[in-house]
């Protein structure tokens, strides 16, 4: 293990300057705080860290007082700071190991510097940072502004972020500092023409910005990092001026120094859409979210460009071309970014009713040679299918051999609307049984004929959409309905059939060849046992409600027009032995460049044999069809509770039936309705409460391990720890979901947010829990060993081991309300005066700011 000094310089950084230590200080081995002139708590708060303080005279040079600062260090290794960065926990995390594991021939670390985060904690704004350097080496800063460290040797890229959260700087600093130089006579270097015109720029001195600009460009020996974002600062300064045509000469300038940035192409998209030229707009949009973001670039990578801007954008230039579902799949796709933004939301309202309007059309199609009574439970399920949105057209090939099954056929044209008919004479057997079904080469091709005659239909009449399905299939209601939601170009609807009666039943779907249903790399050796696993790995995963990629499938597809105009179709291909027309298909389709899907929600009931006929009718009766192949994950509410009557516990427990399976609360000594309030609100969901006589929470470790330990008994699989007066957002109940249907990460950390009142959240030095990510939703695993934080206080709600389990993050947040009435914070202020009166496993400062009359307060967004 290497030893770290971290180095600040510092001048009034009260604000900050505790969020930032107290993300680092149990982390480092020496702190070293060059202060260069504070007059306020700075050195207070520092000295509360056991830092090391030093005075240093300012001298309007930065990189003078940062060589002091390393001047100072002992340790193996210098990390730098500024006061308003810090560290999220799952970063701390990460800097621990890598304090650990560090090669010490290491000479320096790079590390992510998160410039700006959206309100949903999206990184926007990103660059790298040369931020722990090895002390012997004796690197120096450069540059009285914007100072730069001057490494060399063994560098490597880490996963580590720094967070930049600033509260206020001081705007004029900088550029009266590069003013005074010029009034000296001193001769600037391209660094300094640099970023002089940026001072200028954001001082809105456009003119003098461009003469400094262009005077780096021309002296061809800046960084090429710093070339390029000179041509996207220069475009935005002739932007300021109305200088359009020079705006996007620029930009185009930077495509001679490097690839195009998404911020570029966003900024080419921007010019053609202001002049209404939509289709080459859309065309530098989508360039931006192909671009992939360089995450190891020294320079600022800008993230929004690449993800939530162009995206928005394609939504509105899809909107204005009358493509409104297009329109609607990229706001989708904004969305995934920023969930709750105005914006989006408002979209999405207005596409959907615009959707609305414009029904797609889908022709629902079925070769038919069929025994009566199956097609007749087939016909009844396609009566049945929610066409809300699209409009339903119907084409049958009749190859029946049995007179009642065309008969039946007839009725469904008479009672139903557009349903076309062809009636083909064959006297081609197909025979069955209750052991299987048999083809032939010969009655295989002329299926294949069929259901391309279909398609030519299909494509002659211009439908959106063909849904080819097998006429011994009982479709659930939704089946279509949802197909057409997952805007996949070709995608079927997974079931399951014993192809013979005593074997293992088999999805309809498979991964590559005729029907292998494991994956396998090309050349890569298999033993039996390695087959075997992976094989119930696939089989296991379509057993889980999702949409998965696959290479073959068949029977129940729906194929949009775009795939048809691309020319997929059932025809044989001459230089292949596969056998079967689903595999021809689905191998030309692959050629075609056009991916197949797998939808596993609403898997179709399959009459193979005659004897699946004796469940099917309890099958159809139901009002609504769902047979899922596997359970879905139980969510778990794990709460203690104590006199919370008239407090939030009834409005929390109601937002939380939106998404939890059942409960279990530990009720710690109420004296009041709290336990009643629980009963009546989940009454309908598996419910434990443990009453305790007296309250353990004095000594908060026995009364959480007594959640856990309850908790667990219940065997659930995810715990979802939430105190009685937290609550999400609204509208996170389909992602919380879509967090437990994963099978990547076991944990999942939020955001909680202090609300003050109904409406607003407090931000200051001591209250900024929102800053960091702490652990609320578990999926718990038998086969774990957990290890709790043995202390009194401030145990945690869970084991403190548990991030060893994979984890990540999630933007859903949530407020904690137990702070947001003045009643509530006089009575926490006195508990904590109670349990912990010297502060042992708090902070004093923060105990003391509980009852300020005038805290900052920010308005909460939804």
């Amino acid at each position: 293990m290497v030893s770290i000094s971290l180095c600040l310089i510092v001048k009034n950084e009260e604000a900050v300057l505790g969020t930032c230590l107290h993300s680092i200080h149990d982390i480092v081995d020496e702190i070293n705080i060059i202060d260069t002139g504070s007059d306020d708590k700075t050195k207070e708060i520092a000295e509360s860290y056991q830092a090391n303080i030093y005075d240093f005279k300012w001298v309007n040079d930065f990189a003078k007082a940062r060589n002091f600062a390393f001047s100072k260090a002992t340790m193996d290794y210098i990390l730098w700071l500024d006061a308003d960065d810090v560290f999220l926990e799952e970063d701390r995390q990460k800097l621990k190991k890598l304090k650990n594991d560090l090669d010490p021939s290491v000479d320096s670390v790079r590390m992510h510097y998160n410039l700006s985060l959206d309100e949903f904690g999206n990184v926007t704004s990103s660059l790298m940072r040369n931020r722990l350097v090895r002390r012997e080496r004796h690197f120096k800063w450069i540059g009285a502004v914007h100072e730069y460290l001057e490494v060399g040797g063994n560098i490597i890229n880490s996963e580590i972020s720094v967070l930049h959260n600033p509260i206020h700087h001081d705007a004029t600093r900088n550029i009266t500092i590069y003013k005074e130089r010029l009034e000296r006579g001193e001769q600037f270097t391209p660094r300094d023409m640099y970023y002089f015109a940026n001072e200028l720029k954001d001082h809105s001195e456009f003119e003098t910005a461009i003469e400094y600009y262009e005077k780096f460009l021309e002296e061809q020996k800046g960084w090429i990092e710093d070339n390029v974002a000179t041509c996207a600062k220069l475009a935005d300064c002739y932007a300021a001026l109305g200088k359009k045509a020079d705006s996007l000469r620029s930009i185009l300038h930077s495509f001679s120094y490097t690839t195009p940035r998404p911020e570029f192409c966003c900024k080419v998209a921007n010019y053609f859409f202001e002049k209404k030229d939509y289709q080459s707009a859309i065309f530098w949009y989508k360039l931006a979210t192909e671009t992939a973001v360089q995450e190891n670039n020294l320079g600022i990578q800008k993230r929004v460009y690449s993800n939530w801007i162009p995206y928005i954008q394609l939504c509105v230039c899809y909107d204005v071309l009358g493509d409104y579902e297009t329109a609607y799949y990229y706001n989708e796709m904004a969305g995934v970014t920023r969930p709750g933004n105005s914006k989006y939301l408002q979209n999405k309202q207005y596409l959907e009713k615009r959707l609305l309007s414009v029904k797609k059309k889908v022709l629902i199609a079925s070769p038919v040679r069929q025994n009566p009574e199956i097609l007749r439970c087939f016909l009844k399920s396609l009566k049945r299918l929610n066409q809300e949105g699209l409009s339903f057209y119907y084409y049958f090939i009749n190859d029946n051999q049995d007179k009642k099954s065309a008969l039946l056929l007839k009725d469904f044209q008479k009672e139903m609307q557009e349903v076309t008919i062809k009636d083909i004479d064959s006297e081609e057997e197909y025979r069955k049984n209750q052991m299987t079904h048999y083809w032939n080469e010969s009655l295989v091709w002329k299926v294949a004929q069929f259901k391309d005659a279909m398609i030519e239909h299909a494509k002659e009449h211009e439908y959106d959409y063909i849904f080819l399905v097998d006429s011994d299939l009982v479709l659930q209601k939704e089946t279509i309905q949802h197909l057409v939601a997952q805007q996949k170009d070709i995608i079927s609807e997974v079931f399951w059939t014993r192809w013979q009666p005593e074997a293992m039943e088999q999805p309809q779907v498979w991964l590559t060849d005729e029907y292998t249903q494991f994956e396998k790399k090309p050349g890569e050796k298999l033993n039996d046992s390695q087959e075997a696993q992976r094989y119930h790995d696939f089989i296991n995963q379509l057993r889980q409600p999702g949409v998965y990629e696959v290479g073959g499938l068949g029977a129940c597809t729906l194929i949009s027009r775009n795939a048809l105009e691309k020319g997929v179709c059932f025809k044989k291909i001459p230089n292949l032995t596969f056998w079967g027309e689903d595999r021809h298909f689905c191998i030309r389709a692959g050629a075609l460049g056009v991916s197949l899907w797998a939808d596993t929600h609403y898997h179709p009931y399959h009459l193979y044999r005659q004897s699946d006929l004796e469940s099917v009718n309890d099958y159809l009766e139901e009002d609504v069809i769902e047979m899922p192949a596997s359970q879905k994950p139980r969510i778990t509410l794990s709460m203690v509770i104590k006199n919370e009557e008239g407090k939030y516990l009834e409005n929390v427990l109601r937002k939380h039936l939106d998404y939890i399976d059942a409960a279990v609360i530990i009720d710690d000594g109420s004296t009041d309705n709290s336990v009643r309030i629980c009963k009546k609100i989940l009454a309908d969901i598996p419910l434990t409460i443990i009453h305790n006589s007296e309250s353990k929470f004095s000594n908060e470790i026995t009364l959480r391990k007594q959640q856990w330990e309850k908790t667990i008994e219940t065997n659930p699989d995810w715990i979802l720890n939430m105190d009685a007066d937290e609550m999400f957002e609204e509208g996170v109940a389909q992602q919380l979901r879509a967090l437990t249907n994963q099978e990547e990460f076991d944990l999942f950390s939020f955001r909680i947010y202090d609300m003050w009142d109904e409406k607003n959240y407090r931000e200051d030095e001591q209250w900024n829990a929102h800053h960091l990510y702490r652990p609320f939703l578990l999926r718990y695993k038998n086969d774990f060993t957990y290890k709790w934080k043995e202390q009194s206080q401030h145990c945690g709600r869970y084991p403190e081991n548990i991030f060893q389990l994979p984890n990540s993050l999630s933007y859903l947040r949530i407020k904690h309300l137990g702070w947001s009435t003045a009643e509530l914070r006089a009575e926490k202020y006195k508990r904590y005066l109670k349990l912990d009166p010297e502060a042992v496993y708090g902070k004093r400062g923060q105990y003391e700011s509980i009852l300020d009359p005038n805290p900052k307060l920010i308005q909460w967004q939804e």
